[in-house]
């Protein structure tokens, strides 16, 4: 039997990925945490709790089997709820336990790539309506404008926005009962069609924003767009207007039944 031995390319990221709400523990003031707590809506009574508990340390154990496995990146997100937990106040003890996160990546030889938004909401912005209300954008890139400038030193790659069609579309077009937005019913109609696509477009608003405020600078940074199937990554021309296809970048085709095309968040 034939045999041989296949070589990454110079350069090729292969690694593992996680959202806050995964494996931090105890995100108590975002929107999928209250929905947790309302009787029947998972099995058992089942319920995130301490998840793989993070944010008391346990991310050292996890990164450890990362770079013993042979990984050479990991994909995470903050989780917004903790950076601003009002409108009014930032939490910069929350920032510095994500540095500290993220240096922890560096010492073991993980390049870290950062998610800003990965499906949970304060739920100071749930209260005023979330995604449907036109002022998350402007709440929105403050918070990246907040976190990118506290992580720009450890981070140079950057998801804005994961998989906004899937966060949309599960919230208010599958039949499921677990939904991107807990608190919608499951009857569509014209009227919540329209709040879709609402949705929709100032999700695409702030992705634009975010992926501006990501890159700013003299030195050209990434900005990776996670959709349905797999990330299309992208390098930024030092004039922030201009959007260049990335070096050496292996695109990976969307699939799925519901796709848009996800450039037009920075167009």
């Amino acid at each position: 039997m034939a045999q041989a031995t296949f070589h990454f390319p110079r350069g090729f990221l292969w690694g593992t990925a996680t959202a806050s709400h995964q494996v931090e523990g105890n995100n108590t003031n975002n929107n999928w945490w209250a929905w947790e707590q309302e009787p029947g809506r998972i099995l058992h009574g089942h319920k995130s709790g301490l998840a793989c508990d993070w944010w008391n340390g346990r991310w050292r154990e996890d990164f450890d089997r990362a770079a013993q496995a042979g990984q050479n990146a990991h994909r995470l997100s903050i989780e917004w709820s903790r950076i601003q937990p009002t409108p009014e106040r930032w939490d910069e003890d929350a920032l510095d336990r994500y540095r500290e996160m993220l240096r922890g990546l560096h010492e073991r030889g993980l390049t870290p790539l950062v998610t800003l938004h990965h499906f949970t909401d304060p739920l100071w912005l749930t209260e005023i309506g979330g995604w449907e209300n036109e002022q998350v954008v402007g709440y929105f890139e403050k918070y990246v404008h907040k976190v990118v400038e506290a992580l720009r030193e450890y981070v140079s790659l950057w998801v804005t926005i994961n998989e906004p069609v899937v966060y949309t579309a599960s919230g208010y077009l599958a039949i499921t009962e677990v939904s991107a937005q807990p608190w919608i019913e499951w009857t569509f109609n014209a009227p919540q069609q329209g709040t879709f696509i609402l949705e929709l477009r100032y999700l695409q608003l702030s992705g634009r924003h975010a992926a501006r405020l990501a890159v700013n600078g003299k030195d050209a940074g990434e900005i990776i767009l996670w959709t349905t199937g797999g990330p299309a990554t992208w390098g930024w021309d030092r004039t922030p207007v201009t959007l260049k296809k990335a070096k050496n970048t292996i695109r990976l085709s969307p699939t799925g039944p519901c796709m848009i095309d996800h450039l037009n968040i920075l167009n």
